[in-house]
């Protein structure tokens, strides 16, 4: 069945908007058929959940063999032997509003990375014991899922993974967290470099970069007392 969109959906588009919570599914959504579609018999591709599936075990008490029900199809077809899943998080920061980071676990690493596009000391904690609350469901939904294909390979044990929070670039807007989940997720089908996702951050390091460039070539063009000379023109 096909999920209809509200308009508050398409409002959530617009500039200084913050992204809503459909959108980031819809967005899974697409790029799990675009695996489905670069499929090579293997497996060995790229898993991402819905939103909603933070609320459902948090809030619902969402088993995995409910999971295996609900999104089997539409998410978790090709999940049983993926290299990294992709779980969008959120923080509910009452008056302001949602914030969305991404959790981002990495099966031949064992480990899982956490992205933050606005890392809060006072919400770390919050936003951290929300991902070992998804970790161990993961794994219950990965040992459910092994047994549904009858997988010869054990599954993986993520609750034993070791979980990082890289260092990764900020957003300069306050609405802008929604964006950076996007961004990360469609950047996670090809690279685990976090800092060059983001358009924003390479135009930034380009220019600082050409800056950089030009202020060497000035400076050894000219002598010394020349160049305190120009800086007062």
């Amino acid at each position: 069945m096909m999920k209809s969109y509200t308009r508050q959906t398409l409002w959530s588009l617009c500039p200084e908007s913050s992204v809503d919570a459909d959108v980031i599914t819809a967005l899974a959504c697409h790029l799990t058929l675009d695996e489905v579609k670069r499929d090579t018999g293997r497996g060995r591709g790229v898993c991402f959940l819905p939103t909603e599936l933070q609320d459902m075990v948090v809030n619902y008490g969402l088993t995995s063999a409910k999971a295996l029900e609900l999104y089997n199809t539409k998410f978790l077809s090709k999940a049983h032997n993926c290299r990294k899943v992709c779980l969008p998080m959120k923080d509910m920061m009452n008056d302001e509003g949602i914030h969305w980071y991404l959790a981002i676990i990495l099966m031949d690493q064992k480990q899982v990375h956490i992205l933050d596009s606005c890392p809060s000391k006072e919400r770390q904690t919050i936003r951290t014991n929300a991902v070992h609350t998804m970790i161990e469901f993961l794994n219950d939904l990965f040992d459910a899922l092994h047994k549904e294909v009858q997988s010869t390979c054990a599954p993986p044990q993520i609750k034993e993974f070791s979980l990082t929070t890289p260092e990764v670039p900020t957003q300069r807007h306050k609405n802008d967290s929604g964006i950076w989940v996007c961004v990360w997720m469609m950047g996670s089908t090809w690279d685990d470099d976090y800092y060059i996702w983001t358009l924003e951050y390479k135009i930034a390091s380009q220019e600082r970069k050409a800056g950089s460039q030009k202020r060497l070539i000035h400076e050894s063009s000219f002598p010394e007392e020349a160049n305190s000379g120009l800086k007062d023109i």
